[in-house]
């Protein structure tokens, strides 16, 4: 796989509805696995520059489906026009994925610290892992 679905594991959309958009007691495992998915993919053998920008990328996404897309979701959910401009069942079907579309747009569009943090983050993660598989081999 390649691009961020690849980072994530994962062929579905950006967020599939209701995804890391409510509390849970599984969230923690849930940004842990992202990040531990990013660190595999980033691997040893890639370049430096390779490796910021598949973290930058999941850095992102993971923003954009945890941060920006819960508060879009409010934002549609509490818009109620009038009859002739109502929302139709298209509307309310595709708002989900409309959601995860701007949310990300809206992420990449702007230089985000939290984003530049979680990079950071998944680049040191991937290095920690990549040398006690180091030192694992080498022990072995």
């Amino acid at each position: 796989m390649s691009g961020i679905a690849g980072v994530l594991g994962s062929t579905a959309p950006l967020a599939a509805p209701g995804r890391l958009t409510a509390a849970s007691s599984n969230a923690t495992e849930t940004f842990e696995s992202v990040l531990g998915r990013s660190s595999e993919a980033i691997g040893a053998e890639s370049s430096l520059a390779e490796r910021e920008r598949v973290a930058r990328q999941a850095a992102e996404q993971l923003v954009a489906v945890a941060l920006v897309q819960p508060m879009l979701e409010m934002a549609r959910a509490g818009y109620d026009p009038a009859p002739p401009f109502h929302q139709t069942a298209a509307d309310k079907q595709f708002g989900a994925i409309t959601d995860a579309t701007t949310a990300l747009d809206i992420v990449r569009s702007a230089d985000w610290a939290v984003v530049d943090r979680l990079a950071q983050d998944v680049l040191r993660s991937a290095s920690e892992a990549a040398a006690r598989d180091r030192a694992a081999s080498d022990g072995v």
